[in-house]
């Protein structure tokens, strides 16, 4: 009875090793989502990934931002696009990956912020948008929990080339589930 208790063990630790041999490959797709901390509020968002080699992928993040700021609050929507290069790796389960991209999207402004007149001086309340867009550069770390399943914690910094009331540069921090197929 221990005989076949110890080979039955044997083969069930060695079957998620076998399935973990083919997390990175070309052509492996995957559905990702998450949410984020900002410094003025929170991030919800959901991505696409295509690995386009075993050390490369690529992802598209659509994201959704809520954000406060003295009397400001904002919600923003955007896209962005970026690269991932593995650097190291953990075995076949653990991924530490430098990430880089662009991004660019819409903010709301909620009503009642108040802006000065540049004419006149006076306050006056304003409903208004912007659009910004800049580049982002951070880390990303892939943890497999089996070999379609991934806990995916990251960390990225962000500089967009037009600043508004929260500033031109922002970080995120985020974790999120990775659906592989």
């Amino acid at each position: 009875m221990k005989t076949w208790v110890f080979a039955l063990g044997m083969v069930l630790l060695s079957v998620p090793s076998i399935a973990q041999t083919i997390i990175h490959v070309k052509g492996k797709k995957g559905i990702e989502a998450g949410y984020g901390v900002t410094p003025y509020g929170s991030s919800y968002n959901l991505s696409y990934v295509n690995h386009f080699s075993k050390r490369f992928y690529g992802k598209a993040n659509l994201f959704m931002e809520q954000e406060k700021f003295r009397d400001a609050k904002a919600q923003g929507m955007g896209l962005e696009l970026a690269g991932a290069y593995t650097v190291f790796t953990i075995g076949e389960k653990v991924f530490f990956n430098l990430k880089g991209g662009v991004n660019g999207g819409m903010k709301k402004f909620a009503p009642g912020i108040v802006v000065a007149d540049p004419v006149t001086g006076n306050e006056q309340v304003k409903d208004f948008n912007t659009l910004k867009y800049g580049v982002s550069g951070g880390i990303e770390n892939e943890i497999f929990l089996t070999g379609k399943w991934v806990l995916v914690v990251g960390f990225s910094q962000k500089y967009f080339f037009n600043g508004d009331v929260f500033g031109n540069t922002s970080w995120l921090g985020y974790a999120g589930i990775r659906r592989n197929f």
